[in-house]
């Protein structure tokens, strides 16, 4: 399901980037959690972030943390959603990681330019400010353990930011995944922009869901070479034998069914998405299902009978489906510094506040993968 703005023209400033950057001490590895007396933003020398109207949640993790992005094309899988038959799978990939200390890149940007674009992000100087450097090393000898995240159908992944943030500022690599033509958009290594315009708004299936893991499991199979190649930014840095999945919507759904189907996952966080695909066969690895307040789907409770002993459902009160992104916490700045309010779908978010939603997933999900897979 796409989730956006009910005036999308809006929704711009709150989701373009800021490149300011500043430097300052950088203890990426002091802290497993910050303590109440030290900030993030004076850990990482950043400005307060008082100081900015727009900007993402702060990570609670001691580490700090920095953004790369790449774009990749599966050599071996044709695109089904492309009008070109000879037209391959592409993914673009946002990774979020701990940052070696003493880093002074700038910041990085919430979304690229192209993306921004692409999606009607265009709120010029309201641009959320990221709490992550713009590339940099991890520190030497650290591994780490790695989260895919996925985005919901017609979104990007870059909506998530203050999720993916936080994981990795608890000492987890975090992989993005923006998928083409099903995510909002892509830019491929060519530079094009690849929109999802042949999918349906809101449409999932069980053939766009093995779509998807066939993605996923190719972005693994893609992070296991460069991990052993020990020129590559990544080389040696990710613990291949601790692995998680999580999503949103259609990607949520993904991250179940990735899990079940790959020996090399150990585990998944589904945010609120209807279960496509076989639900015949018992999930024997853990899970956790964070659902809004919608209906019961009954993909959760075919999922939960069969399950052994080994997952876990549960309602989050005050949650609509759109509730689990950054919109609503950037909405809500936008709203306090404006004459103008910025108006979002009732049917899409509902009571709870944008920073208390943020907050309550990203401690459920760091307590989730502290115990099984870190």
């Amino acid at each position: 399901m796409k989730i956006f703005l009910t005036n999308k023209p809006l929704l711009a400033g709150l989701l373009l980037t800021a490149l300011a950057g500043c430097g300052g001490s950088n203890d990426s590895e002091r802290y497993e959690t910050l303590p109440p007396t030290l900030s993030y933003a004076s850990l990482c020398g950043l400005p307060p972030a008082s100081s900015e109207t727009y900007r993402v949640l702060e990570p609670t993790g001691g580490r700090c943390i920095a953004k790369t992005s790449f774009a990749l094309s599966d050599p071996r899988r044709n695109d089904p959603y492309s009008s070109n038959p000879l037209d391959r799978r592409e993914v673009e990939l946002k990774i979020w990681y701990p940052v070696a200390a003493g880093s002074s890149q700038p910041r990085a940007e919430y979304a690229s330019k192209e993306t921004a674009q692409a999606m009607n992000f265009d709120f010029g100087p309201n641009a959320p400010r990221t709490n992550a450097r713009a590339g940099g090393p991890m520190p030497d000898g650290q591994r780490y353990p790695l989260i895919l995240l996925a985005p919901g159908l017609g979104a990007v992944v870059e909506m998530y930011t203050a999720l993916a943030e936080d994981l990795a500022s608890h000492g987890y690599i975090v992989v993005g995944i923006n998928h083409g033509r099903i995510s909002g958009v892509i830019v491929n290594a060519e530079g094009k922009i690849i929109r999802n315009e042949r999918v349906p708004d809101d449409e999932g299936s069980d053939e766009m869901l093995d779509v998807l893991v066939k993605d996923q499991a190719f972005v693994l199979d893609w992070l296991a070479q460069r991990n052993a190649d020990s020129g590559h930014p990544l080389g040696g840095h990710l613990d291949l034998a601790r692995i998680g999945a999580y999503g949103h919507s259609i990607g949520g759904a993904t991250s179940l069914q990735l899990q079940r189907q790959d020996v090399r996952v150990r585990a998944a966080i589904n945010l609120d998405g209807t279960v496509y695909g076989d639900l015949s066969q018992p999930w024997s690895k853990p899970f956790l299902i964070l659902a809004s307040e919608r209906p019961t789907d009954p993909s959760y409770l075919a999922i939960m009978k069969l399950q052994k002993d080994v997952g876990r459902s549960e309602v989050l009160a005050g949650f609509g489906h759109g509730d689990f992104s950054d919109q609503k916490f950037y909405v809500e700045q936008y709203n306090r510094n404006h004459p103008v309010q910025m108006e979002l779908d009732p049917t899409m978010f509902h009571s709870v506040r944008g920073e208390d939603a943020l907050r309550l997933v990203r401690e459920k999900a760091r307590l989730f993968f502290r115990t099984a897979v870190k």
